[in-house]
């Protein structure tokens, strides 16, 4: 039964924080320039649906983003009030 109890190792804070904001920074990049990504895999060059699907999961990282730091916030009060 206690191993139940640790079932999953623990994330740090410091961790959870840089990959937020590294998760931010990806979304702003896609946003910014959706082709450099695809022009890396070397092929033909990026159309129309690639550019906004690009455009679209950098949005999405960003948002993911955003909605992270009020949680971080919540878990540092709950830190600080142990």
């Amino acid at each position: 039964m206690s191993v139940l109890l640790h079932y999953a190792s623990t994330v740090p804070i410091s961790s959870a924080e840089a990959m937020g904001w590294l998760r931010a920074g990806v979304g702003v990049a896609l946003m910014a320039a959706p082709g450099a990504p695809m022009r890396l895999t070397g092929r033909e060059a990026p159309g129309g649906v690639g550019l906004l699907l690009m455009r679209t999961i950098g949005i999405r990282d960003l948002v993911l983003a955003w909605a992270r730091w009020p949680l971080r916030a919540r878990a540092r009060d709950a830190d600080t009030s142990r």
